[in-house]
């Protein structure tokens, strides 16, 4: 077994390879390069930090247990945190939310009209206030649904990369996405005029 020391400048590719090969100081590595990422995608569909953490430790454990099935290229984040989100949604599908049909808000009226966030939201919410009121409004939306935006909008992963992993079809995470700015910018916009 190669040292902790030794990983730290290895790619992600041959940190897999070494892991799958029962190396666990490279799976260490792996685990400390993106544990913090990871738990900010639970932390964002999960409203618990408690329950954040707990997602995050059971994503790793299914993450260790079953090496084997991450992607031929070795890439471990992406595959991380489709397990992350299986399992934050598992842990909130319980929940009261209901997801509103997308006709409710004529999405399809609509969805030229709402494009996407410029930059990442909470690049351009520094205040900490500005950052509670979205973080309020987010856990508003239907745990999939949510789960579209914090990949797509928050973490920057392509649209096709959120519909692989929550398992919907291109165009429904599409509408999800459509359906979170719309909600978004309405509680957003409400919440803001009151605020200010």
């Amino acid at each position: 077994m190669q040292s902790i020391s030794f990983h730290e400048n290895s790619s992600e590719t041959d940190l897999v390879k070494c892991a799958r090969e029962g190396d666990g100081d490279a799976f260490l590595t792996l685990v400390n390069r993106f544990h913090t990422r990871a738990f900010h995608v639970a932390r964002q569909i999960t409203p618990d930090p408690a329950e954040a953490e707990d997602t995050l430790i059971r994503a790793l454990l299914t993450a260790y247990t079953q090496l084997d099935q991450c992607g031929e290229a070795g890439e471990f984040y992406p595959w991380l945190v489709k397990l992350v989100v299986h399992e934050a949604l598992r842990k909130v599908s319980g929940g009261s939310r209901q997801e509103v049909p997308s006709n409710e808000f004529g999405i399809a009226d609509l969805a030229r009209e709402i494009s996407p966030w410029r930059g990442r939201p909470q690049e351009q919410l520094k205040p900490q206030e500005l950052s509670r009121i979205l973080e309020d409004a987010m856990q508003t939306l239907h745990p999939r649904t949510l789960a579209a935006f914090v990949l797509a909008d928050m973490e920057g992963m392509s649209v096709e990369f959120a519909a692989d992993v929550l398992d919907r079809p291109l165009r429904e995470v599409k509408n999800s996405l459509l359906r979170a700015r719309l909600q978004l910018s309405v509680a957003l916009s409400s919440r803001l005029r009151s605020w200010m």
